[in-house]
């Protein structure tokens, strides 16, 4: 069989079981043995919901909710990526476990949902770019591994991945760890028509920009708790997943979370009362 027959009918088989899925509809997998103890309910603890502020809304068609003690993602076999990744971040996330660049197949997909490895990323040009980043979860090597699975990374440049979106990550932790503040965010990447996959293979689509979308709260704030959009700071940013860009600061790429809605046809934050949400997603997301 031929390198091009092989692609063929990887699409063709990626095509029918997003057809399948579509048909009944989005799926929701609970890991039977999560790496880590359930979530607490105290303030501070290590684990809140991280669909606290609402499952985001509008993702492909077909895909398939995952729930994980560390985040929660709806991953989109069409794509071989996530649609979105949502987790909760504060300072009793952080530790001394090592980073394990350990990536791995995530073998909770429901069966015959294909799973992407490592070696889709071998000699395709593109980073293994972590949603929930790995130094986000190192109080245990068990939550830090489950960051190296690959429903949680997408296909960024090495400029983007250790460039604006690295300090960005690193502004966030400084957030959490030195201000104490209590963070929900979700990430994703925008999609237009007729994007490459790695290597061509048809497997996994290389997102043309990324997204990301924060409130930053006082600790232990809840949605029901917020009353006024004066409560929350916003962060919000739409990078390109290109070249030449290591050395922009992040704050190059700030938008609204408004804006990403419409670039990525996603409704985020549901569960933000209103008006509260018409005010923050129209808000300038630099975090101020």
């Amino acid at each position: 069989m031929t390198r091009q027959q092989r692609r063929f009918l990887t699409s063709l088989a990626t095509l029918l079981l997003a057809l399948v899925l579509a048909y009944f509809g989005e799926q929701e997998i609970i890991p039977s043995e999560p790496s880590a103890p359930p979530a607490p309910t105290t303030t501070g603890s290590i684990y809140h919901d991280p669909l606290e502020f609402g499952r985001p809304l509008g993702g492909g068609r077909g895909s398939v909710l995952l729930r994980k003690p560390e985040y929660a993602l709806s991953y989109n076999p069409a794509r071989g990526g996530a649609d979105w990744v949502s987790w909760n971040l504060n300072a009793s996330q952080f530790g001394d476990a090592e980073r394990c660049n350990c990536f791995a197949g995530d073998t909770s997909l429901p069966r015959g949902v294909p799973v992407v490895v490592s070696s889709d990323y071998t000699g395709s040009g593109f980073d293994r770019g972590h949603m929930v980043r790995s130094e986000e979860r190192t109080r245990t090597p068990e939550e830090n591994r489950a960051t190296f699975l690959m429903t949680n990374i997408l296909p960024q440049t090495h400029d983007l991945n250790a460039g604006p979106w690295l300090r960005l990550e690193e502004h966030l932790e400084t957030l959490a760890r030195r201000d104490g503040r209590e963070i929900y965010i979700v990430a994703g990447g925008i999609y237009p028509s007729n994007l490459p996959t790695l290597k061509d293979a048809g497997k996994v689509t290389i997102p043309s920009a990324f997204w990301k979308a924060a409130l930053v709260l006082p600790a232990g704030a809840t949605a029901a708790s917020i009353r006024s959009p004066d409560e929350v700071r916003v962060i919000a940013v739409m990078m390109p997943n290109t070249t030449g860009i290591i050395s922009t600061p992040w704050t190059k790429y700030v938008t609204s979370i408004q804006k990403i809605e419409a670039a990525s046809g996603l409704t985020l934050f549901p569960a933000l009362p209103e008006p509260v949400a018409a005010a923050l997603k129209a808000r300038r997301g630099d975090g101020r």
